[in-house]
């Protein structure tokens, strides 16, 4: 069966070559709407359907759950329309090894037994700062880690900090480190045998004896995080056990085949730990597929390397021994050909600019993007790409001006259609000037992270009720205070009779011996507005996101007596300074005009994407310290360019805003920006080549060579 006849599917050159070869390692570039998903799910069932591959032998990895969900549904749907035609057809799609790296980790160690695995309790991310914060609370303020905190701090903003914000950066800065040393392979048996010989040789000392200490203490207590998920997994493939055989090698029986293909999306925001799994699961069949694209890395700040995904190559030739072919998915089947002119243009003019031609050269892969979709411009815009510039009083009418009129005029059927991209989505900032605007006029807003999760206004009921049950608790932080005073209020402003007279009675009879605060939680939901915010999707999932923290918070509490001040001393305190907001929401209401975060919007497309708060980026000191304190560890980084990655963060960030849009792109320019000069890049990242006068130029230079005769003749229209 080929590959067009089993997927049905118009497929260009390079998306066929990607999907049948299955002999050794395989690296696919994939630029933005270039059909890198489509390619993956096809070269699955290929090796299912027509190579024979059980499906048990392949092991395929996606960066978020909401991409493994995406995967899995349009394998699944696929796979039943091919049973359908051909009931020869006897396989079992969910046969498959696919998820995120973490769940998939979890899955093969307890289907295959791994007796390590079987122990711990896995800490989720909110569950994991009230351990570090329980554990190292009192420690950081040592004085012998003076010089260790010193060293990540800059000293004139830390002057201006308060005690708790002090506490709040340096908990921080240790749960980054405990990521960072496993994340990068970093042994630390060598850093607790450092010599204080001079200052970074003390602080790396000092890191490799509190990471010992936070290992030591998740041992003890039977824990393990993600990063250490991914750690303990590394184990077990190396282990050479029984079980590590059974999984990959198998047995030579159709329940237990053995890995043959390792498929890897986003593999630009991979780690070197996560690479060290794919490179021992492939060290057997030398099958490992990745697909990625530099210039869409994002995740730095979490760990991705990016140095990764382009020395992929020479990797497979030191440790598999092979050789990698190389296949690049560069068209576009996504946005008009004035958008494709113009992320290849942006692109192009920073990597041409002269501080950063060695960086862009080092770090990242020469390629050009190709208009494919066929879409028109609209003709009532004219343009594609737009600049829109004045204070931000100015955009916000702007802005609203323009959806009202796309919606009249028919352009677009439904508000959603329009999507605003920002780098922040906090209401304290351009977004709040955006929402103001927009509902004083009318149009109604979805901004599901427009404020903490914390100030939220359901959020602030259930606590302050939670909070009036609670006898109150003494010596709390001052900051805290604030909060609980801000939670008491929204409860005293919000509620409607009932819950008041339930709260009443409820803190009457409360026995702190027999307290469960997840059950006063529930009993208060059927009152209102508690009972209303239940059938509102976005507070709903904010309701359920605090039971989660609550109910795992509970649970992490040993002594039942101590429940009440650990609840006021450490869940509060840590839940009023993380962020613990809902990370992916599912559904955008079609009525409401959405603001997203760029980050928020990777793998998405929108009709009309407009892009604003340009110069609301900041560099991640935090990061370049750690990455200078390391550097001798780092084998997987291409050295010697620290600060400047940081500029390649921001640059990239507006790369994926952009290449989001299909039918047209709205830049929205603030009157005054800072220029480059003033040796902070990353403020003007936005703009190709740093050149806050872009548009004329980019106008007179493309739209120019935009010739009918370059259109493919299967047009869509919008």
């Amino acid at each position: 069966m080929s590959v067009e006849k089993f997927s049905e599917k118009k497929l260009n050159d390079k998306q066929k070559e990607a999907i049948i070869y299955t002999k050794g390692p395989l690296k696919i570039i994939a630029g933005p709407g270039s059909g890198k998903t489509e390619v993956l799910v096809l070269k699955a069932l290929y090796l299912i359907t027509v190579k024979g591959v059980n499906p048990k032998s392949i092991f395929l990895v996606t960066f978020t759950r909401k991409a493994s969900e995406e995967f899995l549904s349009r394998f699944v749907n696929y796979a039943g329309a091919l049973k359908e035609k051909h009931p020869e057809l006897s396989f079992e799609p969910y046969d498959i090894y696919s998820g995120t790296l973490h769940s998939l980790a979890i899955r093969i160690m307890d289907e295959f037994q791994y007796s390590k695995f079987e122990k711990y309790r896995l800490l989720g991310d909110f569950e994991r700062e009230i351990f570090i914060f329980k554990n190292f609370c009192r420690i950081i303020k040592s004085p012998k880690l003076l010089s260790f905190f010193s060293f990540f701090e800059d000293e004139e903003k830390t002057k201006e900090k308060s005690e708790e914000e002090l506490l709040h950066d340096r908990l921080s800065l240790l749960s980054f480190l405990f990521d960072f040393i496993p994340q990068n392979l970093i042994l630390s048996k060598k850093l607790v045998k450092e010599k204080g010989y001079d200052n970074n040789s003390r602080v790396r000392l000092i890191a490799g004896k509190l990471y010992r200490k936070y290992t030591d203490l998740l041992a003890k207590e039977n824990y393990i995080d993600y990063t250490h998920i991914e750690w303990l997994f590394l184990q077990f493939l190396n282990s050479n056990s029984e079980e590590s055989k059974l999984f990959i090698e198998g047995d030579g029986t159709e329940y237990f085949p053995g890995i043959r293909y390792i498929l890897v999306d986003e593999y630009q925001d991979t780690n070197p730990l996560d690479e060290k799994i794919y490179f021992t699961l492939a060290k057997r069949s030398k099958n490992l597929t990745v697909v990625g694209d530099d210039n869409q890395s994002l995740y730095r700040f979490r760990g991705a390397v990016v140095d990764c995904f382009i020395n992929f190559e020479k990797s497979c030739k030191d440790i598999l021994g092979e050789k990698a072919v190389r296949v690049e998915l560069l068209k576009n089947y996504r946005s008009d050909k004035q958008i494709v002119a113009f992320i290849n243009y942006f692109l192009k003019k920073h990597k041409e600019y002269s501080d950063y031609k060695s960086a862009w050269k080092k770090l990242s892969i020469e390629k050009k993007i190709l208009f494919s979709s066929g879409i028109e411009v609209y003709k009532t815009t004219e343009n594609s790409v737009i600049e829109i510039e004045g204070d931000e009083e100015e955009l916000a009418e702007k802005c609203y001006y323009l959806v009202k009129e796309l919606k009249s005029r028919g352009i677009i059927s439904k508000y959603s259609d329009v999507v605003l991209l920002l780098p922040s989505t906090r209401e304290d900032k351009f977004a709040g000037e955006i929402r103001q605007t927009f509902e004083k006029k009318g149009i109604p807003v979805y901004n599901p992270r427009a404020k903490s999760l914390i100030y939220q206004k359901e959020i602030g009921v259930m606590l302050g009720a939670l909070l009036n049950i609670l006898p109150e608790e003494s010596n709390i932080p001052n900051s805290l205070k604030e909060t609980i005073s801000f939670w008491k209020e929204t409860f005293e402003r919000e509620s409607s009779e009932e819950l008041k007279k339930k709260v009443k009675e409820l803190s009457s009879t409360i026995n702190p011996e027999n307290l469960n605060i997840l059950e006063l939680f529930y009993q208060l939901l059927s009152y209102e507005p508690l009972k209303s915010f239940k059938e509102n999707i976005l507070t709903s999932a904010n309701l359920a996101r605090l039971s989660q923290l609550i109910s795992s918070f509970s649970q992490m509490v040993e002594e039942r007596n101590s429940l009440i001040s650990e609840f006021f001393r450490t869940f509060l305190f840590i839940l009023s300074t993380k962020s613990a907001d809902l990370q992916e929401v599912k559904e955008v209401p079609q009525d409401m005009f959405p603001i997203m975060t760029i980050h928020q919007s990777k793998g998405l497309e929108f009709p009309i994407v407009i892009v604003g708060d340009l110069d609301n980026i900041s560099g991640d000191w935090k990061l370049g310290k750690m990455e200078e304190l390391f550097e001798r560890f780092l084998k997987n980084y291409t050295k010697g360019f620290s600060w400047e990655r940081n500029t390649l963060d921001a640059v990239r960030k507006f790369y994926v805003a952009y290449s989001r849009a299909q039918y047209c792109l709205i830049i929205l320019k603030k009157k005054e920006v800072e220029p480059y000069s003033d040796r902070r890049p990353w403020k003007t990242a936005a703009f190709p080549g740093f050149n806050l006068n872009w548009h004329k130029t980019f106008s007179k230079k493309f739209q120019r060579k935009i010739k009918d005769d370059e259109r493919p003749k299967n047009k869509k229209t919008s």
